[in-house]
């Protein structure tokens, strides 16, 4: 028997679905029943993303502490997959005590591994994003900077952070798309090749300082970091 897994992003708990979420999960269901039909043994996940940021200021703009908030919005979310029939397998949240016991597991298993390390970062931050732009990477908006994604302006950041060794990956992840068929169009991975052929790989920032973010799963070996 054929298993297949099928998933929709994880998404965003910093405000209720709209018509793009049921768009992407309608046509995520829309295969899974297929697969069904054919005899396959289908796992199909959706669920929501609900730490950082973002989320903080949200629940904090509702005068709400982030667990209350995103509780109220998956019960939307739930709601509307509900009234669209929607035949997933499984709903995760990050903040589910098992994807907590995971992520601190594999967290402090890649820290050992050596590919995760501590350094000093200062540069300019997208909320909305989570992550930091370089130079020739955000737009400007009347001399300002701004997220070239969300159009909203930059937030300048100075942060002793941990991050991960993505740089180490580059011949790994040229071989992968090279050479398996794992991304579908096939012209989507030549654009992928083409960037990493021309560019170097920087390495992400996975954990930040609980004085700037305190609302996600805590570093396991380091309790002033989520």
């Amino acid at each position: 028997m054929e298993v297949f897994y099928i998933t929709t992003p994880i998404y965003y708990t910093n405000a209720p679905p709209h018509v793009g979420h049921a768009y992407t999960t309608l046509f995520a269901d829309v295969i899974a029943r297929f697969k069904r039909l054919t005899g396959a043994r289908v796992f199909y996940l959706t669920g929501t993303d609900e730490h950082g940021l973002k989320i903080q200021r949200a629940a904090e703009s509702h005068g709400k502490l982030p667990k209350v908030f995103v509780d109220e919005v998956v019960n939307v979310f739930k709601k509307y997959w509900k009234s669209l029939e929607i035949s997933y397998d499984y709903f995760i949240r990050t903040t589910d005590e098992l994807h907590e016991k995971t992520v601190k597991e594999a967290f402090t298993q890649i820290y050992k591994k050596g590919y995760i390390y501590k350094a000093r970062y200062s540069g300019l931050y997208c909320v909305e994003c989570e992550k930091y732009y370089a130079p020739g990477e955000y737009v400007e908006v009347e001399g300002k900077p701004y997220c070239p994604l969300h159009n909203k302006p930059l937030e300048y950041m100075e942060e002793e952070t941990y991050y991960f060794k993505l740089s180490d990956f580059k011949d790994y992840l040229l071989d992968v798309l090279e050479n398996r068929d794992v991304v579908y169009p096939r012209h989507y991975a030549q654009e992928v090749i083409s960037k990493l052929k021309s560019e170097d790989l920087r390495d992400i920032s996975v954990a930040r300082p609980i004085e700037k973010v305190w609302w996600g799963i805590p570093v396991p070996f380091d309790d002033k970091y989520v």
